[in-house]
């Protein structure tokens, strides 16, 4: 009889458990959403989700690369690599306190840690001895998060409601696109 009840109470503790920082964000936005828009119709419900999706994978995205990019100034072997990483540290942490602002304002709920992809390129680069192909893989990184922030980025600058919303995604659909290429082109430096 005690299996019967512990049973259950042990799989919804491990579906949570399992749940990726991304995915509680969307998660609760929706709840709240749900709950708050009684009155909205479908698409105001819609556009808010897809607001608060939109803030939330950037918001994600921005802090795998602020730690990948921390990384990189102590495991970077190329000056110009190092000196690249400083710069995305810099323009995170700032647009990290926007972001979070932001969604202050609109009663929307961020990550608070690394999804679990960002957790596995955080130890991917970790478990890297410092070199060239450490300088390489931080780069591809790079390149690769910083071109699906570019596309939520434009998605949102293009499609959000909300003015506020659609200026901080263009300066960080900006700051992205310059972030990648600026790492594909170092990294064909060093090949």
């Amino acid at each position: 009889m005690h299996i019967r009840i512990l049973l259950p109470a042990l799989l919804l503790l491990t579906a949570c458990a399992g749940e990726d920082s991304i995915d509680r964000a969307n998660k609760a936005n929706d709840e709240r959403i749900e709950k708050q828009s009684v009155a909205q119709d479908s698409k105001a419900k819609q556009n808010a989700k897809d607001t608060a999706e939109g803030l939330v994978d950037l918001t994600s995205s921005g802090m795998t690369e602020l730690a990948i990019s921390k990384i990189a100034l102590t495991k970077a072997q190329n000056p110009q690599t190092r000196n690249f990483a400083q710069q995305v540290v810099n323009a995170h942490q700032q647009a990290e306190q926007e972001f979070r602002k932001l969604a202050k304002t609109l009663n929307i709920i961020l990550p608070t840690e690394l999804s679990s992809d960002g957790k596995d390129q955080v130890d991917d680069l970790q478990g890297m001895e410092t070199g060239t192909a450490f300088d390489r893989e931080y780069l591809d990184q790079i390149a690769e998060i910083n071109e699906a922030a570019t596309r939520v980025a434009n998605d949102l600058t293009d499609n959000d409601i909300v003015k506020e919303v659609r200026e901080l995604a263009k300066k960080r659909k900006k700051n992205d696109a310059y972030h990648r290429d600026a790492a594909r082109q170092f990294k064909q430096i060093l090949s």
